[in-house]
């Protein structure tokens, strides 16, 4: 099975170049999406195929999106309406202008002095908490999630090197230069993958594990991770869904051959974000 039969896209835009219609083909079924946009060029509004919404999206003067109307749900999202800091003493409307997400859904997040992502913790369950530290360079050293530890190392130009679980090396990552990985190795220092970059600059084309297995890495013009497919059998080893605004894909999983920043790179569907201080790092 060809890459084109798997996966298939096209694109109509707008005088400014923006994305109106998204036409999509994913493993033999077919979808549309369309967009629309206000007069300061954000996204508003989502529509399907037969004109049927599938989002809206309402924003405060600064441009943050403030309320999300979806099918099966609607959320307030809480930008500088009174934020708490990580003791969860209220900060207050005036302490915090640096246009911070506070709230989404059931969740409160809390920031450091620098706009780092601090806390993570569930309204209702004060024990559903993750905990996000940094080094002295700003970058994500620790992910906690309860008893679950995660440990981001680095080397000296800043390129995350091996995720340590709970005290355990687990696996790291080799770089051809300042961005892109080219290999994957286990706490032995034995290759579990190889990544070959071919006709994209971050993005490779092929992922070669260590079983020999060679999967095409489909991806989409933004370059998010849609699909893995395995060129010998054709089988789709992996795929990946998103909505407009997602903070993870909506389904399929990471295998571990895949690096995060393959996985995780540029997923919106729509136009960029409104800029957002905190981001929200996961176990990964």
């Amino acid at each position: 099975m060809s890459e084109a039969e798997v996966y298939a896209s096209a694109y109509q835009h707008d005088g400014l170049g923006r994305i109106t219609e998204w036409a999509e083909t994913v493993e033999g079924v077919s979808r549309v999406q369309r967009f629309e946009y206000d007069d300061a060029g954000r996204l508003v509004s989502v529509r399907d195929g037969l004109d049927a919404p599938v989002a809206d999206y309402a924003y405060d003067l600064n441009g943050n999106r403030t309320n999300v109307v979806e099918a099966d749900r609607v959320l307030e999202l809480g930008v500088n309406l009174g934020c708490a800091d990580s003791g969860g003493v209220p900060l207050g409307r005036g302490a915090n202008d640096r246009d911070e997400l506070c709230r989404h859904g059931e969740y409160d997040y809390a920031y450091d002095a620098n706009g780092r992502l601090e806390t993570r913790v569930n309204a209702s369950d004060p024990l559903d908490e993750t905990v996000y530290t940094y080094d002295g360079a700003g970058r994500l050293h620790q992910v906690a999630i309860g008893s679950t530890k995660v440990d981001y190392v680095h080397d000296a130009l800043g390129r995350r090197v091996g995720r340590v679980v709970n005290g355990v090396f687990e696996r790291g990552w080799l770089y051809k230069d300042s961005l892109n990985p080219i290999a994957q190795v286990d706490a032995t220092g034995a290759v579990q993958a190889t990544y070959v970059y071919v006709t994209r600059a971050n993005v490779p084309d092929y992922i070669v594990a260590a079983s020999g297995d060679v999967y095409r890495v489909v991806a989409d013009h933004l370059g998010s991770l849609r699909m893995l497919v395995n060129t010998t059998t054709g089988a789709v080893t992996a795929r990946y869904d998103y909505d407009v605004w997602p903070p993870l894909p909506l389904a399929g999983s990471r295998p571990r051959i895949v690096p995060v920043d393959v996985a995780c790179r540029r997923r919106r569907r729509g136009p960029p974000s409104p800029a957002r201080r905190g981001s929200r790092p996961r176990l990964g």
